[in-house]
């Protein structure tokens, strides 16, 4: 995965490569979930949910900058 991902940062602007790598943090808790049935605790999915709205509002943000007439 990291090696697709060194090869994709090549046509992204730095900072959605440092956003995506940001999503690392919140999705790890995720995959333990889904894989080994580890239910996280509160605090770790309210802060999940907040990186991953942030990360997601700014991509929409910047498309939305990026595409307007």
């Amino acid at each position: 995965g990291f090696g697709l991902f060194a090869l994709g940062a090549r046509w992204l602007p730095p900072t959605q490569t440092a956003l995506i790598t940001a999503l690392e943090a919140p999705l790890a808790p995720l995959w333990v979930w889904l894989v080994l049935s580890e239910v996280p605790g509160s605090a770790t999915m309210i802060g999940d949910t907040l990186v991953m709205v942030a990360v997601v509002g700014h991509v929409v943000w910047e498309g939305r900058r990026h595409h307007t007439p």
